[in-house]
């Protein structure tokens, strides 16, 4: 493994028995990693980020712009997003080893014992899945009224690469538990666009036009969920 600075730019090079060369961005902030031949020499891999820079330098700052890739520490004063706002955050440490959080115009309070970082975020993430668990049933309820389809069961949970999926045999949607942090509006064009699914299982033209006669907003909704 090595580092290499191009252009201001730090870069991670692995080295490879491959045949092509790859270049991927880490999250949280999107750091430059690429994977290459074994024989690929610097001038190479540098003439590779340069092509590829306007890419990155897009892409970077999508993704240091969605609030569910940001890095944070939970401690008291960090700002959280909840449903689209900035939310600030206080922390009071008790004696129990287990956390409780409440949430109110704007501000959370987070009660813990000892914790980590880790720990901390694992007691948000249980928050966040209680507003979704509340805010999902209306919401679901209006989407199937003006679609005309239905689902037997739905989920939250984490999902690393997609907003929501769906099951078409099983009738079942998973949503994404980041999707509390973002506008109600995007949660309700995923899960218009889940159903959707129902009657068209890929991205095609004919999903796009259910879709469309759906959700006639959901261009906006998927754009703020890219960051852009």
């Amino acid at each position: 493994m090595q580092q290499l600075v191009i252009d201001g730019l730090t870069v991670t090079v692995e080295r490879k028995a491959i045949q092509n060369m790859y270049l991927r961005l880490k999250k949280p902030d999107g750091h430059v990693a690429v994977t290459c031949p074994s024989h690929t020499t610097d001038r190479e891999v540098t003439a590779f980020v340069r092509e590829k820079r306007r890419w990155i330098d897009t892409h970077q700052a999508r993704m240091q712009a969605r609030p569910d890739l940001q890095a944070h520490a939970y401690v008291t004063g960090e700002q959280l997003p909840v449903w689209g706002e900035l939310w600030t955050l206080e922390v009071r440490p008790i004696q129990e080893n287990c956390g409780y959080i409440t949430g109110q115009d704007g501000r959370l309070l987070l009660e813990v014992g000892p914790s980590t970082a880790e720990q901390r975020e694992g007691v948000l993430d249980e928050w966040y899945r209680r507003q979704m668990k509340q805010a999902i049933p209306p919401l679901m309820e209006r989407c199937q009224k003006r679609t005309g389809l239905t689902v037997d069961r739905w989920q939250v949970r984490k999902m690393s690469s997609r907003w929501g999926s769906c099951n078409p045999t099983a009738r079942s949607i998973t949503l994404n538990l980041a999707l509390a942090k973002y506008p109600p509006e995007c949660l309700e064009m995923v899960l218009y666009h889940e159903l959707t699914h129902l009657l068209e299982g890929s991205h095609n033209a004919r999903f796009y036009r259910y879709l469309e006669s759906f959700c006639p907003n959901w261009r906006q909704a998927d754009a703020i969920l890219k960051g852009k």
